[in-house]
């Protein structure tokens, strides 16, 4: 990767993170007045659930997002996009209209939240988005992501306004707004898509096209899988403040997710150029890419760890007060989720998802294991070091498999 290709990588990288950023504000806001209006207990199963939708949404992707990615980088495979996009498409349509229709027999006859309703077509149709917007994200056009994430994460906050200034209630209409803006988006984003592709017969059989995606899936799974963090929480969370604990934890796990926007988006890119400069026998660029990012998004988290005392009572509420410390911890943590993201990026790019998937599935055990641990002990705090920790392991192993990789391959 020489240098021209590395601010390359950078104005893509930056028109992602450009676009999330500003979609993960509009986010950050709208989980910040869901919060604030349904306080700590509520607002923590509302996180619970969402965040068991953000991991069906990873097992539904089945690793063909970043699989697509990296054959549409490799380039001359049209067909095997086409059959990817193919199954796609008929897995979630058998999904959304399945489980929809259990849904809304769940509200309508068992008394269950009506926002479920929304998050399983949220779901499908947002899966369904990304999985599209991976052709544009591989040729090079990131400006096309990051307006559709942006056009959504806007529907979704205007919806949620809606139902503030209604008193309705605000998760069911932030669920609503999310469901609504990823399906306003869905047929541009597949007549795009589709137009950009040839026609033709694909090599492989849907056998072998699952083993190619397999370890991406793993590892989609395995990452996704501590969403599941706040409902370990609110299970083992004990006392007469187990409501609140879960609350203040939910706080501090959903409300930094967003952090992440600039070190994820500059994975996303990175992959596909490592592809091409892997093929290209060179490392250099990739290194001096990953941990140029690293540092930058490293004072971020640092930066809102300093002002997250002040600035949470006034944004949030003052009964969140507590909440400061595990959002301090959790950040301190995110500067190693950082890291990993990268290092996740590089070594899918040169051949071994295996390998991050095997990492991926380890430290996702030992997140939850360790929160579950922690919690009785410690309550809200303690599940922010169970997070923190787990992913200071996971980046140690990405960086000495990282580094063996390499050594290996230059010989």
């Amino acid at each position: 990767m020489t240098a021209t290709d590395v601010r390359g990588v950078a104005g893509q990288a930056g028109y992602i993170a450009g676009g999330r950023l500003i979609g993960a504000l509009i986010q950050a806001v709208c989980l910040a007045l869901v919060a604030r209006s349904l306080g700590p207990a509520d607002f923590g199963l509302f996180a619970m659930w969402y965040g068991l939708a953000v991991v069906l949404q990873a097992c539904l992707n089945m690793g063909l997002t970043p699989l697509l990615v990296r054959i549409r980088a490799v380039g001359g495979r049209d067909a095997d996009v086409l059959r990817i996009l193919t199954i796609s498409r008929h897995a979630l349509f058998v999904f959304s209209s399945s489980v929809t229709l259990v849904a809304v027999l769940a509200a309508s006859l068992l008394g269950a939240e009506w926002y479920l309703v929304a998050l399983v077509v949220w779901v499908a149709a947002d899966n369904l988005v990304e999985i599209y917007l991976a052709i544009p994200l591989a040729d090079g056009r990131a400006w096309e992501n990051a307006m559709s994430l942006v056009f959504r994460r806007s529907i979704s906050g205007a919806i949620l306004l809606v139902g503030l200034w209604s008193n309705s209630s605000s998760a069911l209409f932030y669920s609503a707004g999310l469901a609504i803006g990823s399906t306003l988006v869905l047929y541009p984003v597949m007549r795009s898509g589709n137009s950009r592709l040839r026609e033709s017969q694909s090599a492989l059989t849907y056998r072998q096209l699952f083993s190619e995606a397999r370890y991406f899936w793993y590892n989609s799974l395995a990452t996704q899988a501590r969403n599941v963090d706040v409902f370990v929480v609110s299970l083992l969370a004990t006392g007469s403040s187990a409501g609140a604990t879960t609350g203040y934890y939910a706080a501090a796990s959903r409300l930094t997710s967003p952090l992440r926007i600039v070190p994820t988006s500059f994975a996303s890119v990175l992959m596909p150029a490592a592809v091409r400069s892997a093929k290209a026998g060179s490392y250099r660029g990739i290194v001096r890419a990953t941990l140029l990012i690293c540092v930058v998004s490293s004072l971020g988290f640092l930066i809102v760890a300093v002002l997250a005392p002040i600035a949470l009572p006034f944004i949030l509420g003052s009964e969140y007060a507590d909440a400061a410390s595990t959002i301090q911890i959790v950040c301190v943590g995110l500067v190693f989720a950082s890291v990993s993201s990268q290092l996740n990026a590089v070594l899918q790019a040169l051949g071994h998802a295996r390998l991050v998937s095997n990492v991926s599935v380890v430290s996702t055990a030992m997140c939850l294991l360790l929160v579950a641990a922690l919690v009785p002990i410690g309550g809200a705090v303690g599940a922010g070091w169970g997070l923190t920790i787990s992913y200071f392991l996971q980046s140690i192993i990405l960086a000495f498999g990282t580094v063996h990789v390499i050594r290996r391959t230059k010989k």
